[in-house]
């Protein structure tokens, strides 16, 4: 179904548009063309032999119907995209074709039906109405690139409809008083023809009849310029006598005299002229009494460069542009940011913003072919079109020209002319009060009164989600439309949204990687472009002559970066490579081991190669992983390993702080710390494994609780086993402890076997070395697997001896735990005022400890007392449990505080709350890779049972899959309701 027609432009160029798509390119010229005629002509049936003979006369008959075959069947791919039923645009049959009308509007139907309604119209305001509307559709020559007979034809006829709407449009501004709009309707359309001199002579008669003497005068030397250029040629006796009428009245101006216009000696309207051709008959009020014609805007289009891509996204960086010009201080704005994150294209945009309210004066300068700071001025001169003449300061030549009305100057690329360079802005803004400078550069100029626009990469979609919800992102509308660049008919379907969010999202949204992706979209599907990203720097290059050297592959548009940098920054820049998501001031001073770390960060920022966000008390800073994969290429084969070492022994030391840590008051700060430095943890043990085992049995073994509680476990287990496995020199009790350690990672896993066999490992080892302490640790994690199993009577043996060594060596940490866990077994066993009087006493000590985390644990075994008999406390106890555990961000066990808040909701009847709940269980379980164990597993599925046989089939799946939905910290909220406070980002 579709759900909006399309609308088909021809006015400047052929285009197809809905709300959120636009087509302009198609799979061959003679596509388009085929197109536009079924367009242009709407309420025709055009037969097939028509068309063929229309567009290929030269083809076989056989020949040309395959053509318009293929040529249907593209538009039908392009306008009948996947959900819209066939036919519901393009209507073929055997013997003809047309467009459906009900589907399809156009831009000329609109024009045509516009002019003439104004023509029908007595009503002035109505009439003027009509009129604008006519006028604004008509945005340029209709299907410039093609040349058929009829296009031409059809072309003539519309350009002289508009011409006259135009004069019509005029007369009808002047009669209503509004002279501003009637010059600036009269300058668009002399684009049609801007070689007429009446058009001209009459602009400038209205120039002077609006007391804009100095505009009249600039009409002329425009009108000079293009005589001269086309025809060798001078103004007539007519218009220089207007001139000279102009010049007196600057002249009066200058001096502070009478303003008023003198009508005396009013030039005699022109002669007809051959070259000129006859002037269109203005019928309105006018002092002269002289036809009015149309003149050109006074900003040339060559003023600012053509773009041939389509413009997406940035309203945020625009609107800080528009509010920074319309701040009368901000006469110097530098748009900063990565090479190819799009700032040229920023300005570009805002310079056709600006031409409008600055009436034109807008000048491009492109700066990046320049090699000498001393070339900018003339590079200006240039764009001024400003001729170089003999004992006549540069500077002076542009001041005299652009002073006196406010003007728009960008310079484009600064960054590698900044030295000196940023002499010649300040300059230029001192000699011209009127002038605003627009600068790109990736580094700020450092002037005073500089306001810093920073031009970040694109954003990109956490998700794949649907097509038309990608399209949200500018991201992928960039690189659907540049690959409509390279294949016209290339749609985003749901089968390949997917592989597009990847490309977007592993090339980090920067515009100028994910133009040189799409490009590949020829020959390639996005899927396999994605497979090939890991080689980014080989693949994304453009095979277009016309793009900028520094934009011709991803490697050189940073490499240009990287080449402006000294020498000593250089290093520090690639030494910075071997972090993997941020890192600290102290880390960069140890890592890179250089004193002037604070300067060499504060540089790199400013020259838009790092970021930094304040976090907490310090900040942080990182890279574009584009960035950091070249920095780590220009490491020599003899610096990159000291550099990986140095990181290495960074992250243990941050493992061994964080293993010190858990053992105080503060254990949730040190988790939310490690998680934050968990990507450079990661890369210091996958080069420490093969490299430096000694650094990565000290790293893995520190910081196994932190996988235990954040639910790392696979990668958990993968670590530290490859670090006891490589590691053969290891002192017997840290590799007691590591065993230990990997066993609890196991058991928490449901791989029960291999638990068991690392703690009699870690149990052998502890009893050799006569370490009391670790044999009860081990025996506590013996008595946790065996009650995971339903071994009860050798879980609760391993409890009491653990109990009683704990005890002895009164420790009463590891012993309320232990006696956590005894009261558990008891529990299980029946022998229920014992365990309550082991969880009460285990809570007693958590509280003198000051042990939130624990005491969580503690409550829910309370909790499951108290289910189990019937108490209505057990509800509190499972929350109270589920809110300190959020607060530590422990999401295995959250799951299981979730679980049981769900069997008291099945319990009361409400078993849709059960359903949501289970379900993010489920959810939150499989992400974590750790299964529920036997123990609980029985109890879930009955409950499950419960809930299936309570919901009907399809309501239970429904909820069921909105819970999995959810985020735990969703959940969570979900579950506590009023007293949730939603959990930290972990």
């Amino acid at each position: 179904m579709l759900h909006e027609p399309w609308r088909i432009a021809m006015f400047g160029g052929l285009s197809v548009r809905q709300t959120a798509r636009t087509i302009n390119r198609f799979h061959t010229a003679k596509t388009g063309m085929l197109l536009a005629y079924l367009a242009f002509y709407l309420k025709r049936d055009h037969p097939r032999e028509v068309l063929c003979e229309l567009l290929w006369p030269e083809s076989e008959p056989e020949a040309a119907r395959t053509n318009l075959r293929v040529a249907l069947n593209s538009l039908r791919n392009q306008l009948e995209p996947p959900g819209v039923q066939s036919g519901a645009v393009v209507i073929a049959d055997r013997t003809n074709v047309r467009l459906n009308r009900e589907t399809v509007t156009t831009d000329v139907s609109e024009f045509e039906a516009a002019v003439q309604a104004a023509g029908r119209i007595a009503d002035p305001a109505e009439r003027l109405r009509q009129l604008t509307t006519a006028v604004e559709l008509y945005t340029g020559d209709i299907l410039p690139a093609f040349y058929a007979d009829w296009v031409i034809a059809e072309r003539l006829r519309l350009s002289e409809i508009y011409l006259t709407a135009v004069g019509d449009l005029v007369v009808a501004l002047e009669q209503a008083g509004d002279a501003n709009r009637a010059i600036d309707y009269a300058r668009r359309a002399i684009a049609v023809d801007p070689s007429r001199e009446d058009m001209h002579y009459n602009l400038m008669r209205l120039y002077v009849a609006a007391g804009r003497a100095g505009d009249a005068h600039r009409q002329y030397q425009t009108l000079e310029h293009v005589l001269h250029k086309e025809y060798g040629d001078r103004p007539s006796a007519a218009t220089s006598a207007l001139l000279e009428r102009v010049e007196r009245v600057e002249r009066v101006e200058v001096g502070h005299q009478n303003r008023d216009l003198d009508n005396r000696g009013v030039p005699p309207p022109l002669p007809p002229d051959p070259n000129i051709g006859t002037p269109p008959v203005f019928r309105g009020p006018s002092e002269f009494g002289n036809p009015l014609p149309i003149s050109p805007p006074p900003l040339p289009i060559t003023r600012i460069p053509l773009q041939f891509t389509r413009f997406f996204g940035r309203e945020e960086e625009i609107a800080h542009l528009v509010e920074a010009f319309q701040d009368e201080g901000s006469r110097l704005v530098t748009l900063t940011g990565l090479g190819g994150s799009g700032k040229t294209r920023v300005a570009i945009e805002l310079a056709r913003r600006a031409a409008e309210w600055l009436e034109g004066a807008v000048w491009f300068v492109a700066l990046g072919d320049l090699t000498d700071p001393s070339q900018i001025l003339e590079a200006v001169a240039a764009a001024l079109s400003i001729e170089a003449r003999p004992n006549v300061n540069v500077l002076a030549q542009i001041s005299s020209r652009l002073s006196g009305r406010p003007c728009l100057l960008i310079l484009d690329n600064f960054e590698h002319l900044l030295e000196e360079g940023a002499d010649v802005v300040h300059l230029l803004r001192s000699q011209i009060p009127s002038l605003t400078c627009l600068v790109t550069s990736r580094q700020r100029l450092g002037l005073q009164g500089e306001k810093e626009i920073p031009v970040h990469p694109l954003a990109t979609p956490a998700n794949p989600g649907t097509p038309e919800r990608l399209l949200e992102f500018a991201s992928v509308q960039i690189f659907v439309d540049r690959a409509q660049l390279a294949r016209p008919d290339f749609q985003i379907t749901p089968r390949n949204s997917s592989a597009i969010a990847g490309i977007c999202t592993r090339l980090e949204g920067i515009p100028l990687a994910i133009e040189l992706a799409a490009a590949w979209s020829q020959a390639h599907t996005p899927a396999q472009i994605l497979g090939k990203l890991d080689q980014r720097f080989e693949i994304l290059e453009s095979r277009h002559r016309d793009y900028p050297a520094r934009h011709r592959t991803l490697r050189v548009a940073v490499d240009w970066s990287y080449q402006l940098l000294p020498p000593v920054l250089r290093q520090f820049f690639t030494r910075l490579s071997v972090f993997r998501g941020g890192w600290t001031l102290e880390a960069a001073e140890a890592v890179c081991g250089d004193r002037r770390a604070f300067q060499h960060l504060a540089e790199l920022q400013a020259r838009s190669l790092i970021r930094a966000e304040e976090v907490g008390e310090e900040m942080r800073y990182a890279m574009l992983e584009t960035l950091r994969e070249f920095a780590f290429e220009q490491f020599s084969e003899e610096a990159l390993p000291e550099a990986q070492r140095r990181h290495a022994d960074y992250c243990a030391s941050i493992a061994a702080d964080f293993a010190r840590g858990m053992l105080g008051g503060q254990q949730a700060e040190w988790l939310d710390r490690l998680e934050q430095e968990y990507d450079n943890i990661r890369a210091a043990l996958r080069w420490s494994n093969g490299c430096a085992p000694d650094i990565a049995i000290r790293t893995a073994s520190e910081i196994w609780l932190f996988w235990y509680r954040r639910g790392y476990l696979p990668e958990g287990r993968h670590f530290l086993a490859n670090a006891i496995a490589h590691a053969p020199n290891i002192e017997v009790a840290y590799h007691a402890k590591s065993l230990m350690r990997s066993g609890v990672l196991a058991c928490a896993a449901g791989d029960y076997s291999t638990a068991r066999k690392l703690h009699e490992e870690s149990l052998t080892l502890f009893k050799l070395l006569q370490d009391r302490c670790g044999i009860a640790a081990v025996l506590n994690n013996v008595g946790i697997v065996a009650r995971h199993i339903g071994d009860y009577a050798t879980a609760r043996q391993a409890y009491e001896q653990s109990v009683m060594i704990y005890r002895q060596l009164d420790l009463h940490g590891p012993l309320a735990t232990t006696l956590s866990n005894l009261g558990s077994i008891c529990f299980e066993l029946g022998e229920i005022e014992q365990a309550r009087s082991l969880l009460h006493e285990a809570v007693e000590f958590y509280r003198i400890l000051d042990d939130p985390r624990s005491m969580a644990v503690t409550l829910h075994n309370l909790g499951e007392l108290a289910y189990t008999m019937g108490d209505a406390e057990s509800q509190r106890y499972f929350e109270d449990s589920l809110a300190l555990r959020r607060d530590h961000g422990d999401r295995s066990d959250i799951t299981v505080s979730l679980a049981s808040l769900a069997l008291i909701a099945k319990d009361r009847g409400d078993f849709e709350r059960a359903a949501r709940l289970m379900g993010a269980v489920a959810a939150g379980r499989e992400a974590m890779g750790t299964p529920l164990p036997p123990s609980d597993r029985l109890q879930i599925e009955a409950l499950v049972s419960t809930l299936r046989a309570g919901l009907t089939s399809s309501t239970y799946s429904s909820i069921w899959s909105e819970g999995s939905t959810l985020t735990l910290e969703q959940a969570i909220e979900y579950a506590l309701g009023p007293k949730a406070v939603s959990l930290s980002a972990h």
